[in-house]
C-alpha cells in the first residue's frame, strides 16, 4: 500500500496577547496532526497555519491554498485536529469538504475520529459542523447582548473619544472644556452656509486636531464630524441606540440645518481618468483628483489638481496639470520603461521568498517554545516576539515589492502592446501602466513637463500618508533621489506620425479637436503632433481647416522649428513669404523663425532658395 500524502490545517480565531501556556493551540494542533500521521503511516507534506482567522469565513487564503493542492493532485487530503478548526459554518464547511471529495481526496478530523470516506463519518461531520455553527451564533449573540447593555449604560463603543469630548473611566463621554465650544461653533457656521473646506481651515487656525491626532482637516474629516449623531448626545452600535447617553454639544435644529444635502449629480458622468490614483502632488504627496473644467457651460477638458488640504495641513505648493498634457507623456514613459526592461529578477525573487520562509519559520519556533518563555520571562519573550514579527512583516514587504517589479516582465512585447493599445479602454490601459509605474509626482510651475513630472518605476515609490495615519504634523514634499532618474521618451519619427495621422484624419472635412483624439484613444498621437511641428503645420499638410481657436502649448525650440519647416516646405520650391506663412495659419512659426536667425539662416540650413526680394531684405543693413 502506497504512503498517504496529506496536508495539515491549523486555525486560531484570535491570538490577541496570548503566548506560552495560554497560547498552546497551534502547537497542540500540529502535534496532533503529526501524531496521527505517524500512527497511520502517512506523510504530512505541509501544515497551513492560519492565525486570527474566523471559522465563519469561507475565503480564508491558506485554506484555499490547501484545497487547491488537493485539486491539483499535490496532496491526497487535508487533516485537522478538530472539525471546528476547519470551519464553523455548515454551508461553507461542507462546500470545502465537497471540493476535497470531488478531487478524489479525503478529509480527516483527528479528535472527532471522522473519516469522510464512510457514510457514518459524513453524517457525523454534518452534525459536528452544525454544532460548530450553533456555537458561533451563540458567541455572536453573547457579544450583541454585551454591546446592548453597554449602549444602555451610555458607553461610547469606539476606542477613542470624538473631538469635543473626553472619555471617562466608565467608557462614557463628557464635554472637553477646551474643544466642546469649538465643535458647537462648527455646527453653527455650517448651518449658516459655510463650506466644509472653510471649516477645516478655521479648525486648523484654532489648533484643533482630528480624533486621530492629525493637524490638518480634510473635507472627509469635516463631513464625518458633521454627520456624527454623537454630538446630539447619542451612542449606537448596530440596532442599539441610546439617545441620552451624554451631554449634547449641539441642538437638534442646528444639527439638522448643518446636514446640507449634496448637489444632485448629472445623469451622465464623465468616465474615470486614465491615471486615477496614480498621480500625486510633489508639494504634499497627496493624491491628485481628476476634475473637469467648464467652458461656455460644457465640459471642455480635464485636469489633475492637488486637494490643497489634508490631514497634514495645507499643501505648500499645490500643483495642477492638464490631462491631455500629462496622460500621453506617462503613456510614452510606460513604453520607454518596457523597452528598457531586462530579464525577470527570478534569482532575487527566490532569495526574498526564502528569506520570508526563514523569518516565518523562526517566528513559529520562537512563539511555540515554552522553554524560551520560561528562560526569558514574559516581558523579554514578548519583546523577542515583536522583533521577529517585524522581521516577517519586512520580509513580506520585500517580496511584495519584488513581485510588483516582476509583474512588468509578464507584459507583452512593446510592438505587440502598441498594436493592442488603440483598441484598449482606459481601464485596461491603466492596469498596464500600474504594473510598470508605482506613481507619478507633479510639481507646481510652468516649466517643461520633463522637469515637472517624476515617474516612480515599480518598486521605487516613497512612503505616502494613508487614511488612518495618526499624528501627521506637516506635509512632506517629495524629493526625487537616485532611484528616480528622469525619463526621456524618444519622439516618434516624422514618417510614423504622418502615417498614423493620415489614417486618423482620412475622410474628415476639418481638423479633429483634442477631445476627438482623446475619445478615440489617440492621446499619444495628438501629443506627438503638438510636440513635433504643431497643429497648424499638420493641418496645413493634410489640407484640413481648423474650425476652433487654439494656442500653441509647447515653446518653439529649434528642434521643433526645424521639424515644422521640414514638413511645411516639402511641397514648395522656394521659401514662402511672411504673408504666405500667415495665410497658411503659421504666423507663430514665422515669428519663431524671425527670432532664431531669420529666413536667411533657415533657408540655407534647409537648402531652400530665397526670392530676390527676400535676399535683398536679408542682406540689408
Amino acid at each position: 500500500m502506497s504512503e498517504l500524502l496529506v496536508d495539515g490545517y491549523v486555525r486560531v480565531s484570535r491570538v490577541g496577547g496570548r503566548h506560552g501556556e495560554r497560547f498552546i493551540s497551534p502547537t497542540v494542533q500540529r502535534e496532533a496532526i503529526e501524531g496521527w500521521a505517524t500512527a497511520r503511516g502517512a506523510r504530512v507534506l505541509e501544515v497551513f497555519e492560519e492565525l486570527d482567522e474566523s471559522g465563519g469565513r469561507a475565503d480564508r487564503p491558506l485554506l484555499e491554498q490547501a484545497l487547491r493542492r488537493v485539486e491539483g493532485g499535490l496532496s491526497q487530503g487535508v487533516v485537522v485536529a478538530k472539525v471546528d478548526r476547519f470551519g464553523r459554518s455548515l454551508i461553507s464547511g461542507l462546500a470545502a469538504i465537497e471540493r476535497i471529495r470531488a478531487a478524489g481526496g479525503t478529509f480527516f478530523s483527528i479528535q472527532d475520529g471522522l473519516d469522510t470516506s464512510t457514510d457514518t463519518g459524513r453524517l457525523v461531520l454534518r452534525i459536528m459542523l452544525s454544532l460548530a455553527e450553533w456555537e458561533t451564533e451563540r458567541i455572536r449573540a453573547s457579544w450583541q447582548t454585551t454591546y446592548a447593555k453597554a449602549i444602555a449604560r451610555g458607553v461610547h463603543p469606539g476606542s477613542g473619544a470624538p473631538v469635543g469630548y473626553r472619555r471617562t473611566r466608565s467608557g462614557r463621554l463628557r464635554p472637553d472644556p477646551r474643544t466642546a465650544d469649538v465643535v458647537t461653533e462648527v455646527f453653527r457656521r455650517r448651518a449658516a452656509g459655510e463650506t466644509a473646506a472653510a471649516l477645516g481651515r478655521w479648525l486648523e487656525a484654532q489648533g484643533i486636531r482630528t480624533a486621530g491626532g492629525n493637524r490638518g482637516w480634510s473635507q472627509t474629516s469635516i463631513g464625518l464630524l458633521l454627520h456624527s449623531r454623537v454630538y446630539l448626545g447619542e451612542v449606537h452600535w448596530g440596532p442599539y441606540v441610546n439617545e441620552r447617553a451624554h451631554a449634547a454639544l449641539v441642538d437638534a435644529a442646528t444639527w439638522n440645518a448643518a446636514q446640507h444635502p449634496r448637489r444632485p449629480r448629472a445623469a451622465c458622468q464623465p468616465e474615470a481618468a486614465l491615471l486615477s490614483k496614480l498621480v500625486r502632488c510633489a508639494g504634499c504627496r497627496m493624491m491628485m483628483s481628476a476634475v473637469w473644467r467648464h467652458g461656455h457651460g460644457e465640459l471642455s477638458g480635464r485636469e489633475y489638481v492637488c486637494p490643497r488640504h489634508g490631514a497634514a495641513g495645507a499643501c505648500p505648493a499645490p500643483a495642477s496639470i492638464g490631462a491631455l498634457y500629462l496622460e500621453p507623456y506617462i503613456e510614452e514613459c510606460t513604453f520607454e520603461l518596457l523597452r528598457r526592461r531586462r530579464k525577470a529578477p527570478a534569482a532575487a525573487l527566490a532569495t526574498a521568498d526564502a528569506a520570508l520562509s526563514q523569518a516565518s519559520a523562526a517566528l513559529t519556533r520562537y512563539r511555540d517554545s515554552d522553554r524560551i518563555l520560561d528562560t526569558l520571562g514574559p516581558e523579554a519573550f514578548a519583546a523577542g516576539l515583536a522583533a521577529r514579527t517585524e522581521r516577517v512583516r519586512q520580509a513580506g514587504v520585500d517580496v511584495t515589492a519584488l513581485r510588483d517589479v516582476h509583474a512588468m516582465h509578464a507584459l507583452p512585447s512593446v510592438p505587440e502592446l502598441e498594436a493592442r493599445w488603440i483598441g484598449m479602454d482606459d481601464q485596461a490601459r491603466r492596469s498596464v501602466i500600474a504594473q510598470v509605474i508605482d506613481c507619478v509626482f507633479v510639481s507646481a510651475g510652468h516649466v517643461a513637463i520633463e522637469k515637472r513630472v517624476t515617474v516612480c518605476r515599480a518598486g521605487t515609490a516613497p512612503r505616502v500618508a494613508r487614511i488612518g495615519d495618526r499624528g501627521i504634523s506637516r506635509p512632506r514634499p517629495f524629493r526625487p533621489d537616485v532611484k528616480h532618474r528622469p525619463l526621456e521618451p524618444k519622439p516618434w519619427p516624422t514618417d510614423r506620425i504622418e502615417h498614423e495621422l493620415g489614417a486618423f484624419v482620412r475622410g474628415r472635412r476639418a481638423w479633429p479637436t483634442a477631445a476627438t483624439f482623446a475619445s478615440a484613444g489617440r492621446r499619444r498621437l495628438y501629443d506627438q503632433v503638438v510636440r513635433h511641428a504643431g497643429i497648424a503645420c499638420w493641418a496645413h499638410h493634410f489640407g484640413l481647416p481648423i474650425l476652433f481657436p487654439f494656442q500653441s502649448r509647447d515653446p518653439w525650440t529649434e528642434e521643433r522649428i526645424r521639424a515644422a519647416l521640414d514638413l511645411y516646405l516639402r511641397r514648395k520650391r522656394r521659401w514662402p513669404t511672411n504673408a504666405q506663412f500667415r495665410a497658411d495659419g503659421l504666423g507663430g512659426l514665422v515669428s519663431a523663425v524671425t527670432h532664431t536667425g531669420g529666413a536667411g539662416r533657415w533657408s540655407a540650413e534647409l537648402s531652400m532658395a530665397l526670392v530676390p526680394k527676400q535676399r535683398r531684405s536679408h542682406n540689408a543693413p
